[in-house]
């Protein structure tokens, strides 16, 4: 109501047309409303700012250490993808070299048991690449068990 026109809206803004209503309007009013914003105290924006620093910084690290991660994880997916081939291909070459003795049974059971015992610590993809490498395996050995 008794304020100049223009005196309405954020600090910043407001100054330039306080300033200018003082230039036009010497009254009390907008000299003391200029008086009041000079001597507001600019400390909550800095320290807001200070903190929007400080999260941007704190995200930037975060990402930094999700990559290096991720990278790490790959890593060692397929390390253990890897191991399991290995593993399979072992076991269907020892069924491959034990094919003429006489206690073939009872070392393939174990051999099948110890493999589907993995499998049930394996994820998803694991499992399907573990049994693709078996099966790739008994082909290459000769042995025709299904699995």
């Amino acid at each position: 109501a008794d304020c100049p026109r223009g005196t309405r809206g954020a600090a910043a803004t407001r100054l330039p047309n306080i300033r200018a209503a003082i230039r036009f309007d010497a009254s009390c009013l907008a000299q003391a409303q200029c008086a009041i914003l000079k001597s507001e105290d600019s400390q909550p924006l800095r320290t807001a700012r200070i903190t929007a620093g400080a999260a941007e910084r704190k995200a930037k690290k975060a990402a930094k250490k999700a990559a290096t991660a991720a990278a790490e994880a790959a890593a060692t997916e397929k390390t253990a993808d890897d191991a399991v081939q290995k593993i399979a291909s072992d076991i269907e070459e020892a069924k491959a070299s034990m094919a003429g003795g006489g206690s073939e049974e009872g070392t393939f059971w174990w051999l099948d048991q110890e493999f589907e015992e993995a499998l049930k610590y394996m994820g998803p993809k694991q499992k399907e690449k573990a049994l693709a490498a078996r099966a790739g395996a008994r082909k290459r050995s000769g042995t025709t068990k299904a699995p």
